[in-house]
């Protein structure tokens, strides 16, 4: 073992405590893999659903100030982009972890 020497000369000790939590960490089975996987599309599929409804919500408001000028409509405006934008994400994000569940679909 080599002392390790800070850059004032000094003798570091950089001994590290590592959890036993760490050390025994056992591989996760591909269907317990998978199980997390679909939990995790669900939860992306329930954001989605719930920016729909909100995305629907905000249109049809829009619809109601179609005489209101501009300036008006501008926070519902910025608020269903940047919604619009979430969906778009989150879409691309359920395709992905879909195709790593099912490689095989890509090829289709």
């Amino acid at each position: 073992m080599f002392p390790v020497l800070d850059d004032k000369g000094t003798q570091t000790d950089l001994t590290v405590f590592v959890p036993k939590v760490f050390i025994d960490v056992q591989p996760i089975s591909k269907e317990d893999q998978r199980k997390m996987w679909l939990d995790i599309i669900e939860k992306m599929h329930s954001r989605s659903r719930a920016n729909y409804k909100k995305m629907t919500e905000i249109g049809n408001e829009l619809t109601k100030m179609s005489g209101f000028q501009e300036k008006e409509q501008i926070p519902l405006r910025k608020k269903f982009h940047l919604l619009e934008d979430e969906q778009i994400s989150i879409d691309k994000l359920i395709r992905k972890l879909q195709n790593w569940l099912n490689p095989e679909e890509k090829l289709s």
